[in-house]
C-alpha cells in the first residue's frame, strides 16, 4: 500500500525524465534560449516586487518628511527603477511566451514523427490488438499540441519553483511567522491538483476504449461509406441512440470529477482565504504599530494576491 502511494507520488517525476530527452533532442537551441529567458523573466519579475515596497517605503518617508528635496528624489529614483523593471519584464515575458511557442511546434513536430515512426515499423500482429488501438487513440486524441503543452507546463513549473523560492526570501524579510502563511495558501492547492489530475487521467485512460466505440459510431453515422446501407436497414436511429448513451456516459462520469474537484477547491480555496485575511489583519496591526512598514505591507498582498 505504501509502496503504491509512493509510486503515484513519484510518478510524474517519471514523466519529467522521460519527457527531457525529447525536448533536449528535438528543440536544444530553443531549450537554452526559453531557460534563459526565464530566469530574467522571474529576476525581473522579484525586482519589480522589490522595488514596489521600496516605492512605497520610500514615499511614506517623503510624506513623513513635508516633501524635502532629498525625499523626493529618492521616490523619483524609485519611480524609475520600478518602471524600468516592470518594461523589462514585460519585454521579457513577450520574448519567452515566443520562444516557448517556437520550442514547443519543435516539439509538437519531433513526437508527430516519433509516432508514425512506430506506427510505420509495429508489426502487423499490432493492428489485431485493442490495447493497440487505445493507445494509439489517446496519442492521436492529444494531437500535436498535447507534446507543447506538456514543455510549457515543465518549463513553467520550474519557473513557479524558483519564483516560489524568491518569494519565500522575501516573505522572511517582512517576518518568518507569514511563512505559514505561504504554505497553507499553496500546498493544499497543489496538492488537491496533483490529486484531481492523477483521477481525470486514470479515468480518461479507462474510459479510451469507450471513446473509440463512440468514434466509431459517429464515423457510421456521418461516413458516405455506410450511407446506403443505414437507410436500407434503418440502422440510422439505432447507431445515434447508442452514440448518445456512451457519449451520456462519459458526460456524467467526467462531470462528476469536475463537481468533486470543484467542492474540494472551494473548500481549500475557503480556508486559505480565512488564514489570508487573518495574516492580513495582524501585519496591518504590526503596521499601525510601526513595527514594519506600509512597502512590507503592499508586497504581502502582491505576493498572495
Amino acid at each position: 500500500m505504501v509502496r503504491n502511494a509512493t509510486a503515484k507520488v513519484l510518478e510524474p517525476l517519471q514523466t519529467i525524465r522521460r519527457v527531457l530527452p525529447i525536448l533536449w533532442a528535438s528543440a536544444r537551441g530553443w531549450a537554452i534560449v526559453t531557460s534563459a529567458l526565464l530566469l530574467l523573466e522571474i529576476f525581473f519579475g522579484l525586482a519589480v516586487l522589490f522595488l514596489i515596497k521600496r516605492l512605497i517605503d520610500d514615499l511614506t518617508a517623503n510624506l513623513a518628511g513635508n516633501g524635502l528635496d532629498a525625499g523626493l528624489e529618492a521616490v523619483m529614483v524609485s519611480v524609475a527603477l520600478t518602471g524600468g523593471a516592470t518594461l523589462a519584464l514585460l519585454i521579457t515575458r513577450a520574448l519567452s511566451g515566443l520562444a516557448r511557442e517556437a520550442q514547443g511546434m519543435r516539439v509538437a513536430d519531433y513526437v508527430d514523427r516519433m509516432i508514425h515512426t512506430r506506427a510505420i515499423a509495429a508489426d502487423l500482429a499490432f493492428y489485431e490488438s485493442p490495447l493497440y488501438f487505445d493507445t494509439l487513440q489517446r496519442a492521436r486524441q492529444a494531437g500535436n499540441q498535447r507534446p507543447a503543452q506538456v514543455i510549457s507546463n515543465l518549463l513553467m513549473m520550474g519557473k513557479n519553483l524558483v519564483m516560489l523560492a524568491g518569494v519565500v526570501v522575501l516573505l522572511v524579510s517582512i517576518s518568518w511567522t507569514l511563512l505559514p502563511v505561504l504554505l497553507i495558501a499553496i500546498v493544499p492547492a497543489l496538492l488537491v491538483r496533483l490529486h484531481f489530475t492523477r483521477i481525470f487521467y486514470e479515468w480518461r485512460k479507462r474510459r479510451t476504449q469507450l471513446e473509440r466505440r463512440a468514434g466509431y459510431f459517429d464515423w457510421l453515422l456521418t461516413s458516405d461509406l455506410h450511407a446506403k446501407e443505414l437507410r436500407l436497414n434503418q440502422l440510422g436511429a439505432v447507431f445515434r441512440d447508442l452514440y448518445s448513451d456512451i457519449r451520456s456516459t462519459i458526460r456524467g462520469e467526467q462531470f462528476d470529477i469536475n463537481r468533486r474537484r470543484a467542492l474540494v477547491e472551494t473548500i481549500v480555496g475557503s480556508i486559505a482565504t480565512v488564514v489570508f485575511f487573518s495574516a492580513l489583519a495582524y501585519l496591518a496591526f504590526q503596521t499601525a504599530e510601526g513595527r514594519t512598514t506600509v512597502g512590507d505591507l503592499v508586497l504581502f498582498l502582491l505576493i498572495l494576491q
